[in-house]
């Protein structure tokens, strides 16, 4: 708390009981936050901007002229008499929420309009926050913060097999990330923060593989990258099933994915049989579960052992927010024979699965 006084040529005997009478006096040092004005040894009275909130810091500076004027009425400090600074010399200036078009933005609206300043990411072993585009972020329960050139978070005490959201927040006045299961959800002021803790910031989420290992699926919550990944069979598998079966768990791709996303996965490579007119049938499948309505079916050229193209691509949306994989399901067209996806072999011929989400703004 600043409290600032001064002596008028001539002195006040009472403090003003209306609004509009104005006092100006040289400032001897820089505010830190909120702060009072007592003019002529009476008492002090709060000082608030002209957006109607109490001062943060430096809207009044050391050797500039401060302009106050007093404000009796409900509409600042519970109508009681406070002071209200028209401007200082060298001093941010408080300004009211915009809510039009021409009218100046306050620095948070900035800040939310800027959609995050700050890009999560993937460097083994680490996740690494980085500021993009600006290095000031609004954390709604602290303030504005700065953030460093980098900063880490080290796969330390995690729970296998389990997705973490990546928090930014402040510890003992030091930006910090921090990993929690818990959720996330939309504060107030519009930007993502930990469901019930607003101090903390969402900034990305991760999955652990164990205790002391990030997966390196890292999403971004702004700025986000998007992703996508390729996975071959490196061994030729095959069914004789006439209904779907998992072609290969090694053909699996992990992924990550934001509420409202969608995936495109697909397949491509080729099949064969060794007896003719055998057709194979893939499809992908989520977390185990046939997409359904996207499928190709290859027949093989009659004389067997022969080995034909076969591709799929699926859109996939709805997907709950999270941790999945997309796999390859097949099976043959006739139970008497065997079919099998081919896993060795030139580029183009070795069966992959393919994993491509949008980058997230």
């Amino acid at each position: 708390m600043t409290t600032y006084t001064a002596n008028n040529p001539v002195p006040m005997s009472a403090l003003p009981t209306t609004s509009g009478v104005k006092q100006q006096f040289l400032v001897a040092a820089t505010n830190d936050g909120p702060s009072t004005y007592a003019p002529d040894g009476l008492a002090a009275a709060p000082i608030f901007g002209l957006g109607g909130q109490q001062l943060q810091g430096n809207e009044i500076v050391e050797e500039g002229i401060a302009t106050l004027v007093s404000f009796v009425g409900p509409l600042l400090n519970s109508g009681a008499l406070c002071w209200v600074l028209l401007s200082c010399d060298g001093g941010a200036q408080q300004v009211g929420t915009a809510t039009q078009t021409q009218q100046a933005a306050t620095y948070e609206q900035a800040l939310i309009a800027s959609a995050g300043a700050f890009r999560l990411s993937f460097a083994s072993p680490n996740l690494v926050l980085k500021p993009y585009r600006g290095t000031q972020v609004l954390l709604p329960g602290i303030g504005v913060v700065t953030l460093p050139a980098s900063l880490t978070l080290a796969p330390s005490g995690l729970t296998a097999s389990t997705l973490y959201f990546i928090y930014l927040t402040v510890a003992d006045g030091t930006p910090t990330l921090v990993a929690s299961t818990t959720t996330h959800t939309t504060d107030p002021t519009g930007v993502e923060v930990m469901s019930g803790d607003n101090t903390k910031l969402l900034v990305g989420m991760e999955f652990a593989t164990s205790p002391t290992a990030w997966a390196g699926l890292c999403r971004s919550w702004r700025n986000d990258l998007g992703y996508a990944s390729v996975v071959p069979l490196t061994v030729s598998t095959g069914t004789a099933s006439e209904t779907y079966v998992e072609i290969s768990a090694t053909l699996r791709v992990p992924f990550l994915i934001w509420a409202g996303e969608s995936i495109r996965a697909g397949m491509s490579g080729s099949t064969f049989s060794t007896n003719a007119n055998v057709s194979s049938i893939s499809a992908m499948a989520l977390d185990g579960a046939v997409v359904d309505g996207y499928s190709v079916n290859t027949p093989t050229i009659a004389g067997g052992a022969n080995s034909l193209p076969a591709a799929v691509s699926t859109l996939i949306s709805g997907v709950t927010e999270g941790f999945h994989f997309v796999t390859l399901f097949g099976a043959s067209g006739n139970g008497a024979f065997s079919v099998e996806w081919v896993g060795s072999g030139n580029i183009g011929f070795r069966t992959t699965t393919n994993v491509s989400i949008a980058p997230h703004a």
